[in-house]
């Protein structure tokens, strides 16, 4: 809760420190992949693609300084190749990251900062055998999983006279979303 009462201290904060505020809306590719120490996943995981969307402002706190918080949807995971077919075990998540950007006078523009990830659902998807899906349990029990995920977002782009962007992010997780002892699991 105190993360979020942060996050809106940085929204209405942003808002007073210049009146260039502008508002927006991205749409992209997501590749999800996930850092774990076990052997199956280190061996057969294989990138999670889907669709992130979401929507952003940015406030103005300098001739090429700004403060970028967003509130997005993304599919986070992987997909587990074997026996020749791919079994998914995906995370439908809500990521609020708080950018700081520089932007140069031609378009380029570069930046990052600290991403809340709320999990919101998720589960394994058995291509071959619908029998086997299962839904994950938040919690923080063994064999549950963490409903908060804190992470580092960075960010890269470009943005055209008209307004349109094109960028490329990469959000890294930090926390060990697993309940298990000795076991790690933190997607990106």
């Amino acid at each position: 809760m105190k993360k979020l009462l942060l996050i809106l201290v940085l929204f209405v904060s942003g808002g007073i420190v210049s009146a260039q505020t502008k508002f927006g809306v991205k749409i992209g590719y997501n590749a999800g992949s996930v850092s774990s120490n076990d052997p199956e996943i280190k061996e057969e995981g294989k990138t999670l693609s889907g669709i992130g969307f979401g929507a952003f402002a940015e406030f103005s706190v300098g001739k090429h300084w700004s403060l970028q918080p967003q509130l997005n949807y993304n599919r986070k995971g992987l997909a587990i190749a074997h026996a020749g077919h791919s079994d998914k075990l995906q995370f439908n998540v809500i990521d609020i990251p708080v950018n700081a950007l520089y932007r140069s006078n031609g378009g380029f523009f570069i930046g990052g900062g600290p991403n809340l990830g709320i999990n919101l659902s998720g589960g394994l998807r058995a291509h071959d055998d619908p029998t086997e899906n299962f839904d994950f349990e938040f919690g923080k029990n063994p064999g549950q999983i963490k409903k908060m995920d804190l992470g580092l977002n960075f960010l890269t782009g470009w943005e055209f006279k008209n307004g349109l962007f094109v960028s490329a992010n990469y959000l890294a997780g930090l926390t060990n979303l697993s309940n298990v002892p000795g076991e790690t699991w933190r997607n990106n």
